[in-house]
């Protein structure tokens, strides 16, 4: 389905193959299966949260069950899709998992940003205040700094 949609897609019939190939390629997107040979898909879906947070986890079941959606969904799952499911289906959970990566990626570079703000800041503060705490007349020396800058 993914193919036909013009992705580029590739398949793993186990949790262990999947994490194979994590290792070698790169993947924007996982369909992960809620119950899988070797490992449960929520166990796959928490490796990969912490080990490949770049990647946006789907999971897939056959199995309408709130229990397992909640789960999923606080392990850090980006959409659920119950099967049988339609193209339709496949590509809106796709598409906007796609979405959300992308959104968390920029929230990413904002936050250093701000943190880097931050630590350039609090710097500023430390070159500021050690020097007046052994100043011998603080509030001179901070006339002297305004009238400097």
């Amino acid at each position: 389905m993914l193919s036909s949609s013009g992705y580029e897609a590739d398949s793993a019939a186990t949790a262990i193959e999947a994490r194979t190939k994590l290792v070698s390629d790169l993947f924007s997107i996982i369909l992960i299966d809620v119950r899988m040979p070797g490992e449960s898909g929520i166990e796959l879906l928490r490796f990969v949260r912490t080990t490949y947070p770049d990647t946006a986890p789907i999971m897939v079941t056959g199995t309408d069950d709130q229990e397992i959606v909640e789960e999923a969904f606080e392990a850090g799952a980006y959409g659920y899709i119950i099967k049988p499911f339609r193209i339709t289906d496949l590509l809106v959970n796709v598409t906007s998992a796609l979405h959300r990566r992308a959104l968390d990626a920029g929230k990413g570079v904002l936050v250093a940003g701000l943190k880097a703000q931050a630590e350039k800041k609090a710097q500023l503060l430390r070159d500021l205040i050690v020097p007046l705490s052994q100043a011998e007349n603080p509030d001179e020396e901070v006339l002297q700094r305004r009238v400097r800058q």
